[in-house]
């Protein structure tokens, strides 16, 4: 099987490099009969950010940094739907992967909702679901509210779709 890490929009973040690309590492250097055939860090961008010289030289440092990790730049185009990008990108992924089972390692709901795309691309595979931590009630307390119940409709409209977007994540994962 092939671990396939998958990192929506983030690539640009100074932290990928110790809280994706380090564990990536030490997953593809292990032993054992577990051990996967290979680990894959695909870096979800929109063209516009993965053609700039910055986002290359990052994919660079990151591939310094864990040569035993394939880091691998997935552009999609954003005026396209998530689902018909997920055609190429599936393809693109089923090739790196020498369609092997694959297990999707989602950093957050949208790297999940992409995999869930993905996932009739690429074959036999699995999502396992990387939780950033209370998004729903992150976004609450980022507009100054304690509770739904105390927040705005519009502020309760958008706390319902970010819930209803963690349950569908978490439904189509096999663990969390």
């Amino acid at each position: 099987y092939v671990v396939v890490h998958l990192v929506a929009q983030e690539a640009r973040k100074d932290l990928i490099g110790s809280q994706v690309i380090d564990h990536m590492a030490v997953q593809a250097s292990s032993v054992g009969p577990d051990r996967p055939s290979a680990v894959i860090a695909g870096f979800l961008e929109p063209v516009r950010h993965a053609a700039r010289s910055t986002m290359l030289e990052r994919l660079r440092a990151y591939r310094r940094r864990a040569p035993e990790v394939r880091v691998a730049l997935l552009p999609y185009t954003s005026r396209l739907s998530r689902a018909t990008n997920a055609r190429w990108t599936g393809h693109r992924i089923r090739t790196m992967s020498k369609r092997l089972p694959i297990v999707f390692h989602c950093r957050g709901e949208s790297a999940a909702e992409w995999a869930i795309d993905l996932k009739p691309y690429v074959g036999h595979s699995g999502i396992v679901l990387d939780i950033r931590g209370a998004s729903p009630e992150e976004l609450l307390f980022a507009r100054g509210f304690d509770s739904r119940d105390g927040a705005s409709a519009a502020t309760q409209h958008e706390y319902d779709a970010a819930c209803a977007r963690l349950r569908r994540a978490i439904s189509h994962s096999a663990a969390v």
